[in-house]
């Protein structure tokens, strides 16, 4: 409930992939967070910037937690998806980011 920084991770053996996590109470993390889930407290941020291959990481741990953990995944304040569709748009960027070199 307290990491922070680069999560590395490693995508279909590629190394070197992964975003920057941020967490904390719901309003610091993400402004409006409260709006959307007003019954978590507790909020955590995913931020990717290189690649398909990051982002792929993104939408994967997202899907997960929404599957595995009821997390309210909303991308920069849209209304939140519902886990089909996380796991689709997770399966649509993985399959873009396997074609990158």
């Amino acid at each position: 409930m307290t990491d922070s920084g680069f999560s590395p991770c490693v995508l279909a053996g590629t190394p070197d992939v992964g975003f920057e996590l941020i967490t904390g109470s719901a309003d610091k993390v993400f402004e409006g967070a409260a709006e959307l889930a007003p019954e978590r407290d507790h909020s955590i941020g995913m931020i990717w910037r290189g690649s398909m291959k990051d982002c792929a990481s993104v939408m994967i741990v997202s899907a997960a937690l929404a599957k595995d953990f009821g997390a309210i995944i909303s991308y920069e304040g849209d209304a939140p998806e519902p886990v089909e569709r996380l796991l689709e748009g997770a399966r649509n960027v993985l399959a873009e980011a396997m074609g990158e070199p």
